[in-house]
């Protein structure tokens, strides 16, 4: 499909059933893009993956001819379903609904138990204050933190993840630090009372629950998300070291106070706990 051929209401049509990413260099997008568009680069892709939806879901592209190519390849390989793709050429003019500036849009969400509950953290500490993020992975709640204006610690022991959420992070154009370390080994490094939350997002490490509580200010949040023991039934993780029990973490923050607690499953049937604690004030 050519841009020229596409009106307002085909185009919103399209992201009423998918999600859009231009994948034109930064400078073509900003001078003009469609409304809803997501902005990776082609030859971002494999740094950004974790951006993108999950493999299988529809996917609209848009480019000129050699992002599009390059992306057509690389997004088949993944098993990602191309729903359109919108071609741009030289030659094409663009329509009076599209729009300039930046990226605003995105394909990807942090978690949804700490998206539920962040507003009521916030509120409780007085605005975004300072968070430690174990086992942060390729970064979609640091980033997003980040943009909403806390201070950013993500923790990991693998360095390619964390180029990635650095990529991210300079994508957005908002400041994560990283640091790459062993949890296991080295959690005394961090420095005590310097956190007003304290994130554990599909991860687990028990022996991390003594020092989360010197890590935390008086009053300040634990949020964890992860797999629960039932999840092994359904495949990976299955080993009991990475699955949270049932009440486990009211359990060990037994005279903390409970704000919230939530259980999910994914599509895969694979279910998830969610616990936030905060810790006392006195």
């Amino acid at each position: 499909m050519r841009l020229g051929e596409l009106s307002v209401a085909r185009w919103r049509s399209l992201l009423a059933e998918a999600g859009a990413v231009d994948l034109r260099p930064l400078d073509r997008f900003t001078e003009a893009h469609l409304p809803g568009c997501a902005h990776i680069a082609a030859d971002e892709l494999a740094a950004r993956l974790h951006e993108l939806p999950p493999a299988g879901a529809p996917v609209i592209v848009v480019g000129d001819e050699p992002s599009l190519q390059t992306a057509q390849h690389w997004m088949v390989r993944r098993r990602y379903r191309m729903h359109a793709c919108v071609e741009i050429t030289p030659d094409d003019q663009w329509p009076d609904w599209a729009e300039s500036g930046p990226p605003d849009c995105r394909l990807w969400q942090p978690n949804p138990f700490l998206q539920e509950h962040i507003d009521a953290i916030e509120s409780g500490l007085g605005g975004p204050a300072r968070v430690l993020d174990l086992g942060a992975g390729s970064g979609r709640e640091a980033v997003w933190l980040a943009l909403r204006g806390w201070d950013v610690l993500a923790v990991d022991n693998q360095e390619d993840v964390l180029a990635r959420l650095q990529a991210s992070a300079r994508a957005w154009r908002t400041p994560v630090r990283s640091l790459k370390l062993d949890l296991r080994r080295q959690w005394n490094t961090l420095p005590r009372q310097s956190f007003e939350l304290v994130l554990m997002c599909r991860f687990l490490l028990r022996e991390l629950f003594p020092p989360i509580r010197d890590w935390l200010v008086p009053g300040g949040y634990f949020l964890v998300e992860t797999f629960t023991t039932e999840a092994a039934a359904f495949g990976k993780p299955r080993n009991p070291n990475f699955l949270l029990k049932r009440h486990e973490i009211r359990d060990a923050f037994s005279s903390w106070e409970c704000v919230a607690s939530r259980e999910r499953y994914l599509p895969d049937g694979r279910p998830l706990a969610g616990e936030l604690v905060r810790k006392p004030v006195d």
